[in-house]
Parts: C-alpha cells; structure tokens; sequence
C-alpha cells in the first residue's frame, strides 16, 4: 500500500477532512458533556415533591408504582408489568474460534400507570415513544438457557421509583415533553437521586475528555494542513483553542442552566395563590428555593447566581409548621456523589501516563524533523565523518545483487 504524502495536496485534503471531523466531533461532544454536568446539578437542586403539592411544571416525584391502569405479562418471567425492556441473546464462536454475543431479540413495551405516594397519587403517560425516556431500572430477570440468555428490566406494582417529568394539570397527567428546556432529563428511575447524578457526572467526564482530546487533534491537523510547522505555535494555538472553547461554551452553558431553574422556581412561585390552601406547595417551592441556594459554589456560580437568579427567587410566607415540612425536605435530599470513584481514578491514572507517553514520543518526533531540517543533503564525493543525508539512485551488481521477496517472487 502505498504512503499518502502529507505534504501532497491529495495528503493535505486528506488530513484536512480528518481535522475537520475531529472539530466537528469535539464540539458535539464537548455540548453533549455540558448538557449532562448541568442535567446532574438540575437533579440535585429539584427536591422530591409530595404528588398532593404538584402544579404546572417540571417535578421530580418519588413513589410506588400501581397497576390499576393495567398491566401485562413481560415476554420471558411472565410477571405483570406495566414496562418492560427485553433482550434475547445467544452466544456463538466466530471464525477464530472467539467467543461472541450476538442479539436475537430485543424490545420495550409499557404503558401509563399510577405512581403514589403518602400524599395522593398521579398518573405517569410516557407517550407512545418509550425510547426517548431514560428508563434507568434495575435488571429483575436473567437466565442463561444453552446458549441464549434471557434479560428483562421490567416495572412491576409495587415497586418504589423516581420520575423525573412535566405534570399538567388539565390533564392530570405526569408527561415528559419539554424537559430539555429545563436542562432536565426525561428520566424514570429505580436508583437514588445521587446515583443518577453521579452516572451523568461520569458521563460528562468521559464526553468532555474525548471532546478535548478531539480538539487537540483538529488543531494539530488544521496546522499541518496550513503547513505550519513551528512548535511554539501549536503549544500557543492549542492552549487559547482549548481554554476559549471551555469557557465559551461553559458559560453559554451555565447562563441557559440559571436561567432555566429561576424559570422553574417562578413558574412554581406564581401557582402560590392558586393553591394557598395546601401548605405542601408553599413548603416545596421554599425548599426548591434553599437547595438552589446551597448549589451555588465557586466564583463563577456565584456570580451567574447574582446577576441571573438572586432577584426571581422571593420566599414566600410560611408558618411555622410550613418551615419545618420545607426543611424536612431539604434534609432528606440526598446529597450528589461520585459513584465511580475507583473507575475514575483508574481511568485518570491510566490517561495521565498515556499523556505522558505521547508527550515524550511528540518531543522526540519533534527533534527529529528538526534534525532532517538541519542536516543537507550531501553528495556521495563530499560525505565527511558523522551524520550525513544523501540523495540517489539504487544500483546492483554482482558484488550487491539484488534480492527477491518471498510472496510476489
């Protein structure tokens, strides 16, 4: 196969094509990142409304899950269900003899069903596309039969679940439409507050590294496309290319994040006189407001909090049983952690020394284009002691005959 030439304008169209894949790759990765890391703090600000206090909006609700709307059978453990995700696997030796897992089947079926909890019920209507919900459920059957394995990750009466969603009162319904302009997921949940906010924040760890590395290669491409060659210059260009891309888009990000939650909390706000007989509503929206103050941390947070929130966020009047129901609230929030504390730091250690690894093989590739640019091209007649490049052609004779390779002869 032969070499592409960079330097060629073929090679130059080439690696132009690879940069420009990398930059676009690294922007929708590094949007994708943020859009997690602000959906994990949007978790942790929102509490677990009683379902008596919801209003029109965006709710995180805790609960069981009741059958009275319906149910069905799940295809493989034959249990009631009101959701449920199925997979059919076999496993087979390929061609080397490797042991592969190939799909037979896979599914989703559910419906909408009731989630209730000590201060009434609401029905929950994921809409007829259940794949654009994040269904985050724990797996309730596995059997391995020969070589198929059975898989289903079902919600069942009775189980206890979070649901993050958007109720509507006209229709009494818990829906999931318009979530995203809350900076919120479509979530339905059977793990706690912390581990869904955790697994987002690894997600946004690993989109925002790759997302970075990305960058680092269309920028390094774009400048060998361009012919520029210095060092100094890709160390310079890398470092505004990366820091200007973070801030940028980290601050677009974290502008649209406080915008959404004061949004939130005034559409909560303004349903106070709607409600004012029900102290449940008053006690959320004050405990919605303390877990928004206690997020804001580190000097930029604080400064989106008073230039874009402080003003929208007025306590509403409460009583004294109506301030301990908001601080019980607060208090049973669980607080966000890190679930992946040892993949993380493996993770970290590994790329640390993989950097380092590159670095050094960089440097050295460095020095050695600097050497072929320092070294001329010699005669054969002029060659003195030491390193030397010369340019000609091949010959044989008897003395150095040629020599034939094994496969083409």
């Amino acid at each position: 196969m032969r070499r592409i030439n960079l330097a060629s304008t073929p090679g130059r169209i080439v690696t132009a094509v690879i940069a420009l894949a990398a930059l676009i790759g690294a922007y929708l990765l590094m949007a994708s990142g943020l859009e997690r890391l602000a959906q994990a703090r949007q978790l942790e600000r929102l509490p677990e409304t009683p379902i008596a206090a919801l209003s029109e909006g965006p709710f995180v609700i805790a609960g069981a899950v009741r059958g009275d709307l319906g149910t069905f059978t799940t295809p493989y453990a034959k249990h009631p269900a009101v959701y449920v995700r199925y997979l059919l696997e076999e496993e087979y030796r390929d061609s080397d003899g490797n042991r592969r897992v190939r799909t037979l089947e896979s599914g989703s079926r559910g419906g909408r069903f009731r989630v209730a909890d000590p201060s009434g019920q609401v029905a929950v209507d994921p809409g007829p596309d259940l794949d654009a919900l994040e269904w985050n459920l724990t797996r309730t059957y596995h059997r391995k039969s020969g070589r198929r394995i059975y898989s289903e990750w079902a919600l069942r009466p009775g189980d206890t679940l979070r649901v993050t969603g958007r109720y509507h009162p006209e229709s009494g319904d818990l829906r999931f439409d318009g979530m995203a302009a809350f900076s919120l997921p479509a979530l339905v949940s059977s793990y706690t507050l912390s581990e869904d906010s955790g697994d987002r924040l690894f997600g946004a760890a690993i989109r925002i590294s790759i997302a970075t590395g990305l960058l680092a290669l269309g920028v390094a491409l774009t400048l060998t496309t361009l012919a520029v060659h210095r060092f100094w210059v890709f160390v310079v260009v890398m470092l505004v290319a990366v820091t200007g891309t973070l801030s940028t888009l980290g601050v677009t990000r974290l502008t649209q994040e406080w915008s959404a939650i004061a949004a939130l909390y005034e559409t909560r706000y303004q349903h106070i006189q709607a409600q004012a007989d029900n102290p449940l509503v008053r006690a959320d929206v004050a405990a919605l407001q303390q877990l928004i103050r206690q997020s804001t941390s580190g000097w930029l947070d604080r400064w989106m909090f008073r230039r874009v929130v402080e003003q929208r966020l007025p306590m509403p009047n409460l009583d004294a049983a109506t301030q301990a129901r908001a601080r019980q609230i607060v208090e049973r929030q669980p607080e966000g952690r890190y679930p992946h504390r040892l993949t993380g730091l493996a993770l970290s250690a590994g790329s640390a020394l993989l950097a380092a690894l590159m670095m050094v093989l960089a440097i050295r590739a460095v020095k050695f284009k600097r050497l072929m640019e320092a070294v001329p091209t010699s005669s054969t007649q002029g060659l003195s002691f030491g390193l030397s490049e010369v340019k000609g052609l091949v010959e044989t004779d008897d003395q150095h005959p040629f020599i034939r390779d094994p496969l083409t002869n």
